[in-house]
C-alpha cells in the first residue's frame, strides 16, 4: 500500500516535473500559464464516471477526470513553478442545473484571477469538435460569479479582481 503510493508520487512528479521543464522555456508568467491551461485541455479527457479518482494523479497520468482532477493537476503544475495557486470548491450552473465544481485562483504579477480548465475543455459538446477556449481563463470574480458560486471556506480566498491579464486570449 505505501509502495504503492510511492511509486504513484514518482510517476506523478516525473511528469511534473516534464510539464514545467516545458513551461520553463517562456519567459513569462502568462505565457506560462497559458502552456499550463493547454496542455491540461489538450491532455485530459472529462469522464464524469472518474468520480471515484478526482487526483491531480488521475489527470495526469490516465488523462480522466473531472473538474477536481484538473483544477488539483493545474494547482499543483503552478506550484512547481513557484506561482501562488489556490484550490476552489464550489457549485457551477450549467444546462444540468447545479452542480458541485472545482476550479482555481491565481496570484499573477499582483492580481488574482479564477481559472476554471474544466470550462476550457477544448470539446464542443455541441458539435463534439475541438476548439480550444480561453473563456475562463484569468476571469474576476464578477466574470465567474455568472455560472459559480464559492463554497463557504472558499469565500475565505482572496478576491479575484485582476483585469490585467483577463483579456489576452479572449
Amino acid at each position: 500500500m505505501i509502495s504503492d503510493f510511492i511509486n504513484k508520487n514518482k510517476e506523478i512528479n516525473i511528469v511534473v516535473d516534464n510539464i514545467v521543464r516545458d513551461a520553463n522555456q517562456y519567459r513569462s508568467i502568462i505565457e506560462k500559464e497559458k502552456y499550463i491551461h493547454d496542455y491540461l485541455v489538450n491532455k485530459i479527457t472529462y469522464d464524469k464516471n472518474m468520480h471515484e479518482d478526482q487526483t491531480a494523479y488521475g489527470a495526469l497520468i490516465n488523462n480522466r477526470a473531472v473538474c477536481s482532477g484538473y483544477s488539483r493537476a493545474f494547482q499543483l503544475i503552478m506550484r512547481k513553478l513557484n506561482i501562488p495557486c489556490f484550490y476552489i470548491r464550489g457549485n457551477a450552473y450549467n444546462e444540468e442545473g447545479e452542480v458541485a465544481h472545482a476550479w482555481n485562483l491565481i496570484l499573477l504579477d499582483g492580481d488574482y484571477y479564477n481559472v476554471d480548465v474544466t470550462w476550457d475543455d477544448p470539446i464542443d459538446y455541441y458539435t463534439m469538435k475541438n476548439r480550444l477556449r480561453y473563456d475562463y481563463f484569468n476571469v474576476s470574480d464578477e466574470f465567474i460569479s455568472k455560472n459559480h458560486t464559492r463554497e463557504e471556506l472558499s469565500s475565505y480566498l482572496p478576491i479575484a479582481s485582476g483585469i490585467r491579464f483577463s483579456n489576452l486570449y479572449r
